[in-house]
């Protein structure tokens, strides 16, 4: 499943070619302005500027996803509702977050300093919970809420699987100054990865009585074997044959 997931997504990002360079640059020029502002601001703003840092990413996240899909509409209003939404919360996390880390972890209490460990995980499983919110809008019908849910209920039922997602997400998080990768590559490889996961709810809900404990992605991802055995690639990734 999982070179599957590698080759599908390597294979996208290379017939998206220069979609994923606009969005790297998008996600490029929005860091930078974050840490601009800031450090200008000397942190005094700093929730204010987490919250337009997160909005504007997940806008351009969101249609990124959105054009991804081909054939599939903007829909604007909804696509910053959802993105407010979401902002609200990861602005929050990280601002107030931060600042309970930095309080508990500085205090010479261990029961204290203990919270501070955990928040820190607490943090972790709620950006590593909500890892599928983005992709799942379009099939919840933009309800950020029930995004969100159903996020967290697919990475406690898939718990490995995810963390395995998230462990390719940060290598193409890491693999930034190759600048075909960075963002675009995580988006990519957690919407083929959700995508994957769909198809297997889809396959034991119609094939009820496989008792197999042993999940048979061959199977169940057939079609995008398939498919893939018969990518073509061309010299221009621009130009390639679809």
């Amino acid at each position: 499943m999982f070179k599957l997931l590698i080759k599908k997504s390597l294979l996208d990002i290379y017939d998206n070619f220069l979609l994923v360079l606009f969005e790297n640059t998008i996600f490029f020029g929005l860091t930078f302005l974050f840490f601009f502002l800031k450090n200008r601001f000397n942190n005094k703003y700093l929730f204010v500027i987490l919250f337009f840092y997160f909005l504007l990413l997940s806008i351009s996240i969101i249609v990124f996803i959105t054009i991804l899909a081909k054939n599939s509409e903007i829909k604007i209003f909804r696509t910053i509702l959802s993105s407010i939404y979401i902002s609200l919360i990861y602005g929050g996390i990280i601002f107030f977050g931060f600042y309970s880390v930095l309080y508990y972890l500085s205090m010479e209490n261990i029961i204290l300093k203990s919270l501070g460990f955990l928040a820190i995980w607490i943090i972790l499983i709620f950006f590593t919970g909500s890892i599928y919110y983005y992709p799942l809008l379009k099939e919840s019908g933009y309800k950020a809420t029930k995004s969100l849910k159903k996020s967290f209920l697919l990475f406690f039922d898939n718990a490995v699987i995810t963390l395995l997602v998230l462990l390719l997400s940060l290598i193409g998080l890491l693999l930034t100054p190759f600048i075909i990768f960075s963002l675009s590559s995580v988006i990519i490889v957690i919407n083929n990865a959700l995508a994957f996961l769909l198809k297997k709810y889809e396959y034991y809900d119609e094939y009820q009585n496989d008792n197999s404990k042993k999940i048979k992605w061959e199977k169940i991802l057939k079609d995008e074997i398939r498919e893939i055995s018969h990518k073509k690639i061309s010299i221009f990734p621009w130009r390639a044959s679809k």
